[in-house]
């Protein structure tokens, strides 16, 4: 068979192209030009799978016109795995075609995927012969043709990276550290703020809690809009929002007033964080998307950190409005920029094709020195409306549960951390100015585990490496009760944030993954919502058992429980509909 007999020539010596062609043609496969190597899906990914390279080589194949690529498919092919290689193999600029049982209970035969998957019905055919234990999906790459350059994404991941999408990646990390900024500004002054209106830590708490209201109604309600408005639009109007809001705050006279502006500006950075982490994955290549989402939200620490410094220098001289102003005033700062540089993205100019779409894809070429295009490229048929019921469709329903499960428990332990960080410090019997350091502390391990954790997941695939992060993290936070010595906690403080974060965070490049373009906003919006209920419930839930006399030990083995749940159910994320 031409599986077999094929392998028999890939397996010994390192075959060249000449061999390979010969190989398909003997076999009885006359139409190939060449055939179909097997090889890990996670390795096709790290080699940007797609018809530029050999896998048994180096040379590059624009000097032929064969070439070919294939991937071992795990358990019974099904509708959404046969979507997620059309779309890997459509990446790869192939014509290509589906050996598998002809009746599947999903109906994804050969049949249906020649009118899915192949640019040429002419060229494509199914072998009848050498099925595997795995169905094995076979490529033949042909040469290059306009109707394959007109796929936007298979050009911008074979692409090199240009000055315009460094931009954007620039722009997305400086609106998160913003909002990193913007959130925990309150905090820092709020000591001030109570001690100058008269107000109790009850009043505090609802503050505090209001933006946190005004995160998930903006992530849930709002950022949806963006898969029908614009990711631009919605992000140039919700930097204004942030920044108008923020500098109010500090001309509020009472807590009713405090109230609104705290919500207004949590609404706009809750669609910030969504749009930013969209937008960064849609200019991403293929090969860099995990490092550049978790690059892109390690801003929202960085900002978080030099918020407190800035805050311990501004609050004791100027006053706690002082602060607002500064805050409010660096986002508005932005907005300029912003206009200048940021670009509508290209997935969604091609989904939804407003006016003058061509023009304006065609200029963002241009900008990225990349051919423009003499026609918009064809539509696909989308299943499902751009809708929330959409994002519980019956292929992604598991997925959607087990992301919305993870990014829930994710928050409530990281919102412990951030909420009791000092109070925990102090309870281990360090100095008071050495506990007020250990919030910093965390949140400078998290920058460099969000790093890392984007650097990783490219070797070692995004849901092992996140698990790997999430599975430290609760075993560090089991070992943190048994530190006593000073400098040691806050060395595990700065671990615990460098595995905590790294983990959580990565979970923004798996929803970037596992919605389409009609519906990433609004997955990754509901994602992120959701999961903040878990912000409320963690601190909540920890001031109880605290109140109730759990101790220290208690606490961390509490919270390191849902750590490990979110690690386990990021495994089970069905890896083949994770896309782009």
């Amino acid at each position: 068979m031409l599986v077999t007999r094929t392998n028999r020539v890939l397996h010994g010596a390192r075959p060249d192209v000449e061999q390979v062609r010969l190989a398909a043609v003997n076999n009885g496969n006359a139409r190939a030009r060449a055939v179909a190597i097997r090889y890990r899906r996670t390795r096709a990914e790290h080699h940007d799978a797609g018809c530029r390279r050999q896998f048994f080589g180096r040379r590059p194949l624009a000097r032929f016109n064969y070439g070919a690529v294939a991937g071992s498919i795990h358990g019974k092919v099904n509708v959404a795995t046969c979507q997620q290689h059309r779309q890997n193999y459509r990446r790869a600029s192939c014509v290509f075609h589906l050996c598998a049982p002809r009746q599947d209970s999903l109906k994804c035969t050969a049949k249906r995927q020649e009118s899915f998957l192949c640019r040429n019905r002419e060229r494509a055919s199914c072998c009848s012969s050498g099925y595997h234990s795995r169905p094995l999906l076979i490529a033949t790459c042909w040469q290059w043709r306009p109707a394959v350059l007109n796929d936007l994404r298979a050009r911008i991941d074979a692409h090199r990276v240009t000055p315009l999408q460094y931009a954007v990646i620039a722009l997305c990390f400086l609106l998160n550290v913003l909002d990193g900024m913007d959130v925990l500004v309150i905090a820092f002054a709020a000591p001030a703020l109570a001690a100058e209106w008269g107000i109790g830590p009850e009043s505090l708490g609802i503050v505090f809690g209001m933006g946190t209201f005004g995160m998930v109604a903006g992530a849930m309600l709002l950022a949806p809009l963006g898969d029908r408005l614009g990711r631009r639009t919605l992000i140039l109007v919700s930097v204004a929002a942030v920044g108008i809001s923020v500098a109010l705050t500090a001309l509020v006279t009472s807590v009713a007033q405090l109230l609104v502006v705290r919500f207004i500006s949590g609404m706009g950075i809750g669609v910030l964080l969504a749009s930013s982490a969209t937008v960064a994955a849609e200019y991403a290549p293929d090969r860099k998307r995990n490092l550049v989402v978790g690059f892109v939200m390690a801003g929202y620490t960085i900002g978080a950190f030099g918020s407190g410094l800035i805050a311990a220098q501004v609050i004791p001289v100027y006053g706690w409005p002082t602060m607002f102003v500064i805050a409010g005033v660096a986002s508005l700062a932005t907005l300029p920029f912003l206009i200048w540089l940021l670009p509508e993205s290209l997935d969604f100019l091609v989904r939804v094709r407003p006016r003058q779409a061509l023009p304006k894809i065609n200029r963002i070429l241009q900008r990225m020195d990349m051919a423009p295009l003499e026609r918009l490229p064809a539509l696909e048929a989308v299943e499902t409306p751009a809708n929330v019921p959409a994002l519980l469709h019956r292929e992604r329903r598991g997925s959607t549960l087990m992301l919305w499960a993870a990014f829930f428990m994710s928050f409530a332990a990281l919102y412990f951390l951030l909420s009791w960080i000092p109070k925990l410090a102090a309870a281990t019997g360090i100095a008071l100015e050495l506990a007020i350091y250990a919030g910093a502390v965390f949140n400078l391990g998290a920058f460099f585990g969000i790093c890392l954790q984007g650097w990783l997941s490219l070797t070692f695939g995004l849901q092992r490496t996140i698990a790997a992060f999430m599975f430290a993290a609760a075993a560090l936070m089991l070992a943190f009760g048994f530190v006593t010595h000073p400098w040691y906690v806050l060395v595990m403080f700065g671990l615990i944030g460098f595995t905590v974060q790294g983990g959580f965070v990565g979970l923004y490049a798996v929803a970037a993954r596992l919605y389409p373009a009609e519906l990433r906003n609004t997955g990754i919006g509901w994602a992120i919502g959701l999961g903040r209920f878990g912000a409320v419930v963690g601190p909540i839930a920890a001031g109880y058992l605290i109140a109730a006399g759990l101790g220290l030990v208690g606490n961390f083995v509490v919270f390191a429980l849902p750590m490990l749940l979110a690690g386990v159910l990021t495994l089970l994320i069905r890896a083949e509909q994770l896309r782009i």
